[in-house]
């Protein structure tokens, strides 16, 4: 995988909010 595949989907996956954590955790 290029390393810049791997930076964009790290990328997407930060920025996706996670449902397991508390709603709370996000305006933070």
């Amino acid at each position: 995988i290029p390393p810049l595949a791997t930076a964009l989907w790290f990328g997407a996956k930060l920025r996706m909010p996670r449902p397991r954590l508390p709603a709370a955790d996000e305006q933070t």
